[in-house]
């Protein structure tokens, strides 16, 4: 009775392991179908070859025991373990890098905030069109091409006449922006870095950071929209050739980063003996950083940043 009960008791606690299992591969399986054709080979190797690799430690295992313990109830012990243990690694082994791989692969669909992704979705407009009928708004009298950075007197930058920090011809918030710019290169309170600042802007995320001022959107989004349908045909129906171009620049102690959200990839061009690049990631953008090297003061880099629907993006930046 005693044996019984204890083979009951492994039973049941199986049952419920398998079960626990076969809950989190549905939900994963799900997911990881859509993506398989999307995977490299070479993580279907390191998979494979994990669970080769744990199943042969396993066997090596099963040798040692029976070989030291053939008389004992060690073996006895471990022969019910090893299903338990060998069976959910072979499964994590194969599932774990196809259900993360197919995750992140599928990170432009998921997680995004519905304004940034509108306003990516603007994005072919060209900023020498945009950027004209956003300042407009902003800062001028609500024509295209009136935007302006100063007050009367024309050395005084506008200032938001609500008491926020927007400042200039694109009235960008200098409380959130002034020392991310002044890293870029750029000094928001002259015209010169205002535009240079907003280029940056609209090529990193569209209009999104234009879009808090339900006043000044409802003046250029529907200038935007007729804009777009004026554009070219060709324009407007290939957006994987549309970008942005813009110049920036990395100084001693102070690199510059270009932010490519999913969907987005950048070239760049420059004297790479002035510079080096590398990249991280900030939660799902991929982030490429210019640093100047050692005794260098100054570098400009030009950058092309443009949209690539090819879902597998990051994986060549």
């Amino acid at each position: 009775m005693r044996e019984g009960g204890r083979n009951a008791v492994k039973t049941t606690v199986l049952f419920a392991s398998f079960v626990a299992l076969a809950i989190w591969l549905e939900r994963a399986t799900d997911e990881a179908v859509k993506q398989l054709t999307s995977i490299p080979y070479h993580y279907w190797w390191w998979g494979l070859g994990t669970t080769g690799g744990v199943v042969l430690l396993v066997w090596l295992i099963k040798k040692a025991v029976r070989r030291e313990a053939p008389t004992t109830g060690i073996y006895r012990r471990f022969r019910f373990s090893r299903p338990a243990v060998v069976i959910p690694l072979i499964l994590v082994g194969i599932y774990g890098p196809i259900t993360y791989f197919a995750l992140r692969s599928n990170n432009e669909e998921r997680g995004r905030p519905p304004a940034r992704s509108a306003s990516l979705l603007q994005l072919p407009v060209p900023a020498e069109v945009a950027l004209p009928i956003i300042a407009g708004c902003e800062s001028g009298d609500r024509t295209p091409g009136s935007g302006r950075q100063f007050e009367a007197d024309g050395k005084t930058p506008l200032r938001n006449r609500e008491g926020s920090s927007a400042i200039g011809k694109y009235q960008i918030m200098a409380s959130r922006h002034e020392a991310r710019a002044r890293s870029l290169g750029f000094d928001i309170q002259t015209e010169e870095g205002n535009e240079g600042y907003a280029r940056y802007l609209y090529a990193e995320s569209g209009t999104f950071h234009w879009e808090a001022d339900p006043r000044s959107r409802a003046c250029w989004e529907p200038l935007l929209a007729r804009a777009r349908g004026a554009l070219p045909s060709t324009a407007t129906s290939t957006p994987s050739t549309v970008g942005a171009t813009f110049v920036v620049t990395a100084r001693a102690g102070q690199p510059v980063e270009s932010v490519m959200p999913p969907g987005w990839m950048i070239v760049w061009w420059g004297d790479k003996s002035r510079f080096t690049s590398d990249f991280f990631w900030r939660d799902r953008d991929k982030v490429r950083v210019f640093s100047v090297r050692p005794g260098v003061r100054s570098a400009e880099i030009k950058i092309l940043r443009y949209h690539d629907p090819d879902p597998n993006w990051w994986r060549r930046q």
